[in-house]
C-alpha cells in the first residue's frame, strides 16, 4: 500500500503539537498499521500533510511507549479488504484474506502427505458465529514436542499438545475444515509456551471458536472436546472472553514446580568423572543408553545418596539469588542484546522445599518458581547453574557474574522431564481477565487440577526412573566441561567491576571539584533535595 495523500480522520493528534524529537521519529517511523485511537474532543484538520496516531492501549502492552503510524487519505477497495482483516501475526494477504502455511506441527500437514481426506473428521463444514473461548487444559509434556505447533521446515512430522488439541477442537465442531492447518486463523494465544518434555498441570489458551448461542452451549462444547483429546491431555474448563483478549499478554503470573534429584546437588561430579575416566574414557557420554546410565547409577550409589543440612542451604542459598529482577540473557536458548530489555525478568518467589524420597529409594528436592515471565529454557538453566555451585564446581560469584550483562557466560541446561508448569494467575482488574481467574478458582476447575498435579508428579518420578536423564545430565558435564569451568569468566568480571569502580570514583572526585570551585565563588549550591544559599 503506497502512501501518496493524507486527509484528517477527526481521531488524531495534530502535528505540531508535537516536540521536535517526536515530530522527527514520526517522520522516520515506516510503519503503515494504522491503530485504534480514543475520539478526540474536537476534530482538527492540519495544514501539514502528515498525522500522528497513539494509541493508549498498544503503548501499554509496549512498556507505555508511544508507537505513531500515517494514515492513508485513499485507499482502494482492495487494501480497505486488508485493513479489516484481523491482525493474529504471520500470513500474506491474498485477496482481501490472510492465507497462512500448514504447520508441520498439525494433523493437515501429516494427512495431506499420506493423501487422506482429512474433511471426513470435521465435525462441521458450514461456517457459524465465532465466540472467543479461553480453554484450560493439563498435560503430560513427555511424549510432545512442546506446547506450540512447530514452524520449522521439517520433512518429519512433530507432535505437540496443540496438535492433539487443534484435531479435537476439529472433530468436536469448533472450527470449519478451512481453518484446520494452523491455528493462526482462530486468532491462537496462549499463556505459557512450555517445551518438549514439559508437563503442564494448568495452562490457559484462546482462539476463536464456534460455540452456539444456546444456554448451556461452552459446556456442552467442553464435553466433546474431551471426549476426543488423548489420556496424555486434559480440558479442565473453558470460560467466554473479548474479542481481542490475547492470553499471553493478559497474564499476570506463572508459577512452576521442579524436581531435582538430591544427587545433582551433593558433590558427586567428581566420582562420575573419575568412573568415565577408568571406564568409558573414549566413549561419549551422549550415546549412553539406559543401561550403561543404570550402571553408573549402581556402582555410584547414587539413588542411595542424601544430602545433609549444609548442603541444602549451599543449594538453597544459591537458587535464591535469582530472586528480583536481574538480567538472565545468559539463562536463554540464545543471545539476547545485552542493551535491550528482553533479557530482563522479574522472579516473584524462588523457593527450596524440604526433601523427600520417592517410592523407588531416589531422593528428590521440590523447587517452587514464580515469575512474571520465563525465558526460554531459563528455569532449567537456572537449576543447573545452582546446583554447580552447591557441588562446589563453580563460586556464587559465577552466578553475579552470569546475571551482568556485559558478561556472556555458557551456561549449563538440566533436562526438562522433572519442570512442570504448576498454574497462570490473571490479575482481576478488567471482567475479562476476573472471568479467567474466576474459572480457575472454581471448585470443579481447581478439583480437576489439584488431580492433574499429583497425576504428573507421580508420571515425572516413574519417567526419571526409566530413562536416568538426570544421571545423564553428570555424565555429559563431567566429559566435556572442564573442572576450572569459571576461572575466565571471573576473570573478566572482576576487570569490568575495577573499570567500573574507577569510573564511578572519578565522576565522584570531579563532582566535588566542581562544587568546591562554585562554592569557592559564592554560588548558590544544591545538595542533594535541599538548597543552599550563601
Amino acid at each position: 500500500m503506497e502512501l501518496k495523500s493524507v486527509k484528517p480522520c477527526g481521531q488524531c493528534t495534530p502535528w505540531r503539537s508535537l516536540g521536535r524529537a517526536r515530530q522527527h521519529r514520526a517522520v522516520a517511523t515506516t510503519a503503515l498499521r494504522p491503530l485504534r485511537m480514543r475520539r478526540a474532543e474536537r476534530p482538527f484538520r492540519p495544514s501539514r500533510p502528515w498525522l500522528v496516531i497513539g494509541s493508549a492501549g498498544y503503548a501499554k502492552a509496549r512498556g507505555r511507549q508511544a508507537r505513531h503510524c500515517r494514515v492513508p487519505a485513499e485507499m482502494t477497495e482492495d487494501e480497505e479488504a486488508t485493513d479489516a482483516v484481523d491482525d493474529t501475526g504471520g500470513g500474506e494477504v491474498q485477496d482481501g484474506r490472510r492465507s497462512y502455511e500448514t504447520c508441520v506441527g498439525s494433523y493437515a500437514w501429516l494427512y495431506d502427505k499420506q493423501g487422506y481426506d482429512w474433511t471426513e473428521l470435521a465435525g462441521r463444514r458450514e461456517k457459524g458465529p465465532k465466540t472467543s473461548v479461553a480453554l484450560i487444559i493439563g498435560y503430560l509434556g513427555h511424549h510432545f514436542a512442546g506446547l506450540q505447533q512447530p514452524w520449522i521446515a521439517s520433512e518429519n512430522f512433530v507432535r505437540a499438545v496443540e496438535t492433539e488439541l487443534e484435531l479435537a477442537l476439529l472433530k468436536a465442531g469448533a472450527m470449519i475444515p478451512e481453518n484446520f492447518g494452523n491455528l493462526c486463523r482462530l486468532r491462537w494465544s496462549r499463556v505459557g509456551r512450555t517445551d518438549g518434555g514439559v508437563s503442564a498441570a494448568c495452562n490457559v489458551v484462546t482462539g476463536r471458536l464456534i460455540v452456539g448461542k444456546e444456554e448451556g452451549a461452552l459446556d456442552a462444547l467442553v464435553e466433546r472436546i474431551r471426549s476426543f483429546l488423548p489420556p496424555d491431555v486434559e480440558l479442565h474448563g473453558a470460560a467466554a472472553v473479548s474479542k481481542r483478549y490475547n492470553a499471553r499478554w493478559e497474564g499476570a503470573r506463572r508459577d512452576y514446580r521442579f524436581l531435582l534429584p538430591s544427587f545433582c546437588v551433593v558433590p558427586t561430579l567428581a566420582k562420575v568423572r573419575q568412573w568415565l575416566a577408568e571406564n568409558r574414557p573414549l566413549e561419549s557420554p551422549t550415546g549412553f543408553d539406559v543401561e550403561d546410565l543404570r550402571e553408573i547409577e549402581k556402582e555410584l550409589g547414587l539413588r542411595q545418596v542424601r544430602i545433609s543440612d549444609d548442603q541444602l542451604q549451599r543449594f538453597r542459598e544459591a537458587f535464591c539469588s535469582f530472586e528480583g529482577t536481574h538480567y538472565f540473557g545468559n539463562f536463554a536458548n540464545k543471545k539476547l542484546d545485552p542493551m535491550g530489555p528482553q533479557g530482563f525478568r522479574h522472579l516473584r518467589r524462588v523457593a527450596c522445599g524440604e526433601p523427600f524420597v520417592d517410592n523407588f529409594g531416589r531422593e528428590w528436592l521440590p523447587l517452587e518458581i514464580s515469575g512474571d515471565s520465563f525465558l526460554t529454557h531459563q528455569i532449567r538453566k537456572m537449576v543447573a547453574t545452582a546446583a554447580l555451585v552447591a557441588q562446589g564446581i563453580v563460586s556464587m560469584e559465577f552466578i553475579q557474574a552470569a546475571m551482568h550483562r556485559r558478561i556472556y557466560v555458557k551456561t549449563q541446561r538440566f533436562p526438562p522431564v522433572g519442570l512442570m508448569f504448576q498454574r497462570p494467575f490473571f490479575s482481576p482488574k478488567t471482567p475479562q481477565r476476573a472471568g479467567v481467574e474466576a474459572a480457575l478458582q472454581s471448585e470443579d476447575v481447581s478439583d480437576r487440577i489439584a488431580a492433574m498435579k499429583a497425576r504428573l508428579e507421580e508420571a515425572i518420578l516413574k519417567e526419571a526412573d526409566e530413562r536416568r536423564s538426570a544421571v545423564k545430565w553428570l555424565a555429559c558435564v563431567a566429559h566435556f566441561e572442564p573442572e576450572d569451568m569459571e576461572s575466565e569468566v571471573l576473570k573478566e568480571f572482576r576487570e569490568l567491576k575495577s573499570t567500573m569502580d574507577r569510573q564511578i570514583r572519578g565522576r565522584r572526585a570531579a563532582s566535588t571539584q566542581v562544587v568546591c570551585i562554585r562554592a569557592g565563588e559564592g554560588s548558590d549550591l544544591w545538595l542533594g533535595r535541599h538548597f543552599q544559599s550563601r
